[in-house]
């Protein structure tokens, strides 16, 4: 009988046979999670890649940067609006500033920020979101005078239309009138007392100022860019523009 055959270990053998399948199989998953990493990191820069998809991310992040540098001007407004309608009395923009530091200290001036990132970021997502995909649908990536008005209007609306409950409970937490504990607090509480009609109210004032508002802004930006030799310059500057032109 062959030596080989004589000195045959079945025990060695599968052992040694079990040894080489684990460490094969130990390639196998890391090739395939190796795989699966490019094909999700593939898929995602396709994602961000998309015209669209910047223009949301944009939006949001302009959108977060005006509500928290603006926030104590928007909740004065709101203050001096809502002391007219209940008190019929008048105040000065200083004094309600004042008033608001000096009895919620001075983080009162940021009272309904939660609602109102929770209005604005998703808002100017969705407007910027919405132009583009106007924008890549009618084929008018330079669009004259009423293309323009027409863009904005729609855009403003769309979001404007989609957020109105979160906006009126944004003017209710800040007006000092109403003591919601959470923004799930307030629209469950509007909607267990006043119905759909309660988280839409002023639906068609919030439309009317503020969907031609966008229209006209749009049209005069555009216009202005195409006519201008800072042209360049303006879509440099288109950023820090939107920050101003809150949702």
């Amino acid at each position: 009988m062959p030596i080989e055959i004589q000195n045959f270990k079945p025990s060695l053998f599968l052992k040694q046979v079990s040894t080489l399948a684990v460490f094969n199989l130990r390639e196998i998953k890391v090739s395939s999670a190796t795989s699966t990493l490019k094909s999700q990191k593939s898929k995602m820069d396709t994602i961000l890649s998309s015209p669209v998809v910047k223009s949301f991310l944009a939006g949001s992040f302009s959108g977060t940067c005006s509500t928290i540098l603006f926030q104590p001007l928007d909740l004065v407004k709101t203050r001096l609006q809502s002391s007219v309608v209940m008190d019929g009395a008048s105040s000065s923009m200083l004094r309600t500033f004042n008033n608001v530091v000096r009895n919620e200290h001075i983080l009162g001036l940021w009272k309904g920020i939660v609602p109102s990132i929770s209005r604005t970021v998703p808002g100017v997502g969705m407007y910027f979101c919405c132009l583009q995909t106007l924008k890549n649908t009618f084929d008018c990536h330079n669009p004259g005078p009423l293309q323009a008005i027409g863009l904005g209007v729609v855009g403003r609306g769309f979001a404007g239309v989609t957020l109105i409950p979160i906006t009126v409970v944004k003017t209710r937490c800040e007006s000092k009138v109403y003591n919601y504990q959470s923004l799930v607090d307030a629209l469950r509480k509007i909607y267990t007392t006043e119905g759909k009609k309660g988280l839409t109210s002023g639906l068609s004032a919030t439309l009317l100022r503020d969907a031609p508002f966008s229209g006209i802004y749009l049209m005069f930006y555009t216009q202005t860019k195409k006519h201008m030799p800072i042209g360049k310059c303006l879509d440099k500057l288109a950023f820090y523009v939107t920050m101003v032109n809150r949702f």
